[in-house]
Formats: structure tokens, C-alpha cells, sequence
């Protein structure tokens, strides 16, 4: 979308590959999509964020704050969750049956019908004058080491034994938009 586009090509498998002016190659694989958003609970919604669960999708509206659990294209459960705060990032834990949301002031877990959020929406960092700083969650990932680590808008956060901490960088404080693990268990960021 946007991009000035200089050629398309189908291979043999149905990927289609774009050829753009500015932007490089972008490849699809396959041109097929599907909608269930004609089920009456998502015409209701703004669907903002979706997740990977254990067998399901799972897509978190921004509107009432519901998180729906789909599967084959229908919804399997919708669950509510008492909450303020619209969702801005949700992350689904396998192992651990754990789904993990963050809204602009705070991350949460919800498991077995309780949610817990981490220090009361608050974060002690040494980077901002000792005092206690919100933190908006742009995006939340399981890592290999099994914690939790949160992309902010004051650095990155991380959730290890049920304790939440600031990340102590070597620089100053930056935003992160965006963290992805590669395969050497080495993050890497989207930052300004």
C-alpha cells in the first residue's frame, strides 16, 4: 500500500513476489484471505492487536476490551477483561497458559480467570531521577529465557520471577517500539 510497484510475478507454488521502486521485494504467499469479521461480535469491535495462542488466534479489541479466541474461523470464547485501559500489545505464553497484555500505563497476565498487573502500573528507573515513571507497552514477547520482555516507551522492561524491572541499558533512555529474539537468543530493537 503506498508503494510504487514495478512488477509482479506468481511462482510456481502461488507466492506472488512485488517488485517495488523505492521499497525493494515484498513476497506473499499466497493472495487468498479470509474474513470472519462478518460474526456479529467482531462487527460490534475495533480489532487492533492478534496473537498466536495454543490452538486458536486470539484477537484483542481496543473498543470494550474483549479478547476473542478463534479457531476454524469462528469464535470459540470471548472473555472480558475489567480493564480501563484500551489493549496497545498482547503476547500469549504456551508453556505457561498465560496471556499477557499491555495497555499505556501498565502490563498485566491473565491466567485461570485472574489478571495481575506488575507494580502498580509503575517502574523505578535510574534513568528518569530515581522517580517512578508509567510506561506504555508497544509490544510484549516471551523470550527463550523465559522471561518476559517489554518494549516501552522508556526502554525495555522485563518480567522475570513475577518482578518487573527496567532494563539497564548503557545509554540514555530511548523508545522501543518494536523487540523480535533471533535464533542466537539476541534481541533486536526498533528504537528512536
Amino acid at each position: 500500500s503506498g508503494k510504487a510497484g514495478s512488477n509482479v510475478i506468481i511462482d510456481k507454488e502461488g507466492g506472488y513476489w512485488f517488485s517495488t521502486l523505492t521499497n525493494g521485494v515484498y513476497y506473499l504467499p499466497s493472495i487468498k484471505i479470509r474474513s470472519i469479521s462478518s460474526n456479529e461480535n467482531f462487527n460490534k469491535n475495533s480489532i487492533n492487536m492478534v496473537a498466536l495462542g495454543d490452538n486458536d488466534i486470539i484477537c484483542a479489541s481496543n473498543t470494550n476490551n474483549s479478547m476473542f479466541f478463534v479457531k476454524n474461523d469462528k469464535i470459540r470464547k470471548q472473555l472480558f477483561i475489567q480493564n480501563k485501559f484500551p489493549f496497545l500489545s498482547i503476547c500469549y505464553d504456551k508453556p505457561e497458559n498465560t496471556l499477557w497484555y499491555g495497555t499505556n500505563f501498565f502490563v498485566s497476565s491473565y491466567k485461570n480467570g485472574i489478571s495481575k498487573g506488575f507494580d502498580s502500573c509503575y517502574v523505578k528507573s535510574e534513568f528518569v531521577n530515581q522517580n517512578k515513571q508509567a510506561y506504555t507497552t508497544y509490544e510484549i514477547v516471551k523470550g527463550s529465557d523465559k522471561n518476559i520482555w517489554i518494549a516501552t516507551q522508556i526502554g525495555l522492561l522485563t518480567i522475570k520471577n513475577d518482578s518487573l524491572f527496567h532494563y539497564k541499558a548503557k545509554s540514555e533512555i530511548f523508545r522501543i517500539f518494536t523487540l523480535q529474539e533471533d535464533k542466537n537468543s539476541e534481541f533486536w530493537l526498533g528504537c528512536n
